[in-house]
């Protein structure tokens, strides 16, 4: 790494003298830090480095101490993606922000649960950022969807067709007896391939007329039987959704799944599970926290 560096001259014997700055050292060290947030394992950075173990794990413990600089310039992002992943055995959620257009991260922190009260501080501090989204595909989740409500009245809210069809699925059963769930498995099958205005009038339509033949059947079902309660709900959940199906065959910018924000959690799955064993709980927070930071900032 080229390193900053000072001349400057002796006045008794007239020659010159090249001090390196400090913070060159802090950058060169600081490298290996960042190539830990990629994924290297500290058996790797031993090997590459030429530096010991403890020196590793110091320069690890040094920048797991300093805070994460505040996410910024979000004034250009208009769509946005929302989803929320449990960790370490559900005592936190990590809730995350990608960029609908670019599919990269634009921010995501660490709470307690995804909830109304504690997802909407955190998107008032991004709305003071500048970021002003438009449109925001979201797995469902009622507090989230009213944290975004309340914080911009005007924004567009997509669900997730993935969610929507594979909870559907899920609540049907794999194998079922009862004839409103294998139908309605057999029309929300596919409901990710939706790709025109005339395939969603149709699958609207297709829903409904299903409702009507099956009106009795589903008001006969009882809400405290396992299976007939979860066929009912998967009725629900359509038709409560069924409103904000579809947005993105207005605006193609607008994403119709949370695939993106799923395939991410995968990454820091593989970081608490695999790649850094031994963390404590508060530094593989700050670790997750500075890989999201690096994914955003990847230049700095």
């Amino acid at each position: 790494m080229k390193q900053s560096k000072q001349q400057w001259k002796c006045l008794d014997c007239n020659r010159f003298f090249v001090r390196a700055f400090r913070d060159a050292r802090y950058r060169s060290q600081r490298r290996w830090f960042i190539k830990y947030v990629e994924g290297y394992t500290l058996k790797q950075l031993v090997e590459i480095s030429g530096l010991s173990k403890a020196t590793i794990c110091r320069i690890i413990d040094r920048e797991l101490g300093r805070d994460v600089p505040a996410v910024a310039g979000l004034e250009n992002v208009t769509h946005v993606v929302f989803d929320g992943k449990y960790l370490f055995g559900n005592r936190s959620c990590l809730v995350m922000i990608f960029d609908a257009l670019t599919k990269r991260p634009v921010t995501g922190k660490i709470t307690l649960r995804e909830s109304q009260r504690l997802i909407e501080p955190f998107l008032e501090e991004l709305r003071q950022a500048g970021l002003k989204p438009v449109a925001v595909t979201t797995d469902g989740n009622n507090g989230a969807i009213k944290a975004f409500q309340a914080v911009w009245p005007s924004i567009t809210t997509q669900r997730c067709l993935f969610h929507i069809e594979r909870q559907s699925l899920s609540w049907c059963r794999m194998r079922t007896r009862y004839l409103p769930a294998q139908d309605l498995k057999y029309l929300v099958r596919g409901l990710t391939r939706v790709t025109t205005r005339q395939q969603a009038q149709v699958f609207t339509r297709d829903f409904f007329t299903l409702c009507d033949i099956h009106r009795d059947e589903l008001g006969s079902y009882d809400r405290n039987h396992k299976v007939q309660s979860d066929i009912l709900k998967a009725y629900t959940l359509i038709s409560n959704a069924l409103e904000n199906m579809f947005h993105y065959l207005d605006d193609p910018y607008i994403a119709h799944t949370t695939n993106i924000v799923e395939s991410y959690f995968k990454q820091i799955q593989n970081i608490k599970g695999y790649r850094h064993n031994g963390l404590t709980l508060e530094h593989l927070t700050q670790l997750i926290n500075w890989k999201i930071h690096h994914d955003t900032h990847p230049k700095k």
